[in-house]
């Protein structure tokens, strides 16, 4: 994956998120692709439609019980990480 792919999967990972926050967090809070998501207000309400639009897009199965480490959603930067290590692609 070039750097090309890699910053069109973050604003597509940010869109996910503001669209799972249900606009409770501004575009401008998550213009830092390290922001801590949960700092700047993701809900566990929110985290559930994140998991549920990151599985739709690109095409993972995400089973929370089954991952030891969930620090991989708390930043749009861990979060594509995660994402390409589990070889998602949007779909």
């Amino acid at each position: 994956m070039n750097d090309d792919d890699r910053t069109a999967m973050k604003k597509r990972v940010q869109r996910l998120v503001y669209m799972a926050a249900g606009g409770r967090i501004s575009e401008a809070d998550l213009g830092r692709y390290d922001t801590d998501l949960r700092q700047i207000g993701l809900d566990s309400l929110g985290y559930l439609n994140l998991l549920e639009g990151l599985e739709r897009t690109f095409g993972v199965a995400i089973d929370l019980d089954h991952e030891e480490d969930h620090s991989f959603l708390h930043t749009i930067d861990n979060i594509v990480r995660y994402l390409v290590a589990q070889g998602g692609e949007a779909v």
